[in-house]
């Protein structure tokens, strides 16, 4: 198309229409409602909102444009893949062969749809937390964050609630603690 993405997205937000004359009415039902003489107001910014998902949106290609393409991007990647590294000795982009343009390494996860939890859950991360500071460092600030299970993690990170350090490896923590607990519960119920 040859139109640069945030010039587009620039171009189309501008043009959205915003009704310049508002009024509002708190009513039992729409019958009883009374509504105040309406007044103008000015247009406003749609406000940005982040929604960070669970698991399923995980794909083999995921980021490896992003990655080749954009600093911030790798440069979050890399920070992540080394927090990693430090808490479990491997470095999942090169064990996986995720986010990297040219792998190099023939992974099972190339081929299947269906991924291990534990792989799953770091590459969302990952890549939650890398998409965040990409668009922040393009100057997207979002005005809220939200998430749901896996994306929660991203949800802290881009709020400021838990640093980069601690998300790249919420996940590992939370999966050793589970299997501890499981394992002591099976054993004290003999």
């Amino acid at each position: 198309m040859g139109v640069a993405p945030l010039v587009l997205c620039n171009h189309l937000g501008g043009r959205a229409r915003q009704m310049p004359w508002r009024t509002y009415a708190i009513a039992d039902s729409l019958e009883a409602a009374t509504f105040p003489d309406p007044v103008m107001v000015g247009k406003r910014s749609n406000p940005v909102v982040y929604c960070f998902s669970g698991q399923g949106p995980q794909h083999w290609q995921q980021g490896r444009d992003l990655m080749a393409m954009y600093s911030a991007f790798r440069d979050s990647i890399s920070a992540c893949d080394k927090v990693h590294k430090e808490y479990t000795g491997r470095s999942f982009v090169e064990d996986t062969g995720l986010f990297i343009k040219d792998v190099t390494i023939s992974s099972p996860l190339a081929k299947s749809p269906m991924w291990p939890a534990n792989v799953i859950s770091v590459a969302i991360t990952f890549f939650q937390i890398a998409f965040f500071d990409l668009i922040t460092s393009l100057g997207v600030k979002p005005v809220a964050v939200i998430g749901h299970s896996i994306g929660e993690t991203a949800v802290l990170y881009a709020s400021g609630a838990m640093p980069r350090d601690v998300g790249a490896f919420t996940f590992q923590t939370c999966q050793l603690k589970m299997l501890r607990l499981w394992f002591w519960c099976r054993w004290s119920s003999r």
